[in-house]
């Protein structure tokens, strides 16, 4: 029979090691050289047990050995628990960086977007306003012109010779301050225009 090293140390385990040691079937060769002798050995009684320094030495180097296997294998499970921590931990973080990024993504769209809207609303204003200063432009022309051909034909009631006149230096001399006003009659192209539109 077998006998560990932990059923001799362990003493709960101590009867059963006994039991082992009282079975004449452990001794066969000891049955054998008594009947050799002329006697037989009907049974065997343990009184006590007493272990050797080498049995003692390899108990203890078992137990040795055990307590070490036990904390390696410790070790390695606290190791790889935190193996495990520390990846869960890394794909976490990717996973709130990536969130962080679409969300960053999803910011700089809508800016852009309210940006160009911004940038339109700001266009259409200048050129509303560059509407208005054209249109106010063209009024006061249209009033100075009217100023203008109001004055020539009270000239005209007044039995003057518009076109003499207008191309005399002393005519010209008088209308220049009013020409000055409205920039449609300023160029000297546009005296037979005015003539015409007297006479009409």
């Amino acid at each position: 029979n077998i006998i560990s090293s932990e059923q001799i140390q362990q003493q709960g385990q101590q009867n059963d090691v006994t039991k082992g040691l009282v079975n004449l079937d452990t001794y066969t060769s000891l049955q054998e050289a008594a009947e050799a002798c002329g006697f037989c050995i009907d049974s065997v009684r343990v009184e006590s047990l007493c272990l050797s320094s080498v049995l003692q030495n390899q108990a203890s180097s078992d137990q040795k050995l055990s307590a070490t296997l036990r904390t390696e294998m410790a070790e390695k499970t606290q190791r790889r628990q935190l193996l495990e921590l520390e990846i869960e931990d890394r794909r976490r973080r990717i996973d709130q960086e990536a969130e962080l990024k679409r969300i960053q993504v999803q910011t700089d769209a809508k800016l852009e977007e309210e940006l160009h809207c911004l940038k339109e609303a700001e266009l259409e204003r200048r050129l509303y306003l560059r509407k208005m200063e054209v249109a106010a432009d063209n009024e006061i022309e249209n009033i100075a012109d009217k100023n203008v051909m109001v004055f020539l034909k009270d000239l005209k009631e007044e039995g003057v010779d518009m076109t003499k006149f207008l191309c005399t230096a002393g005519g010209l001399e008088i209308v220049s301050p009013v020409f000055a006003k409205a920039a449609s009659l300023k160029a000297e192209n546009n005296r037979t225009k005015i003539a015409w539109k007297l006479d009409k």
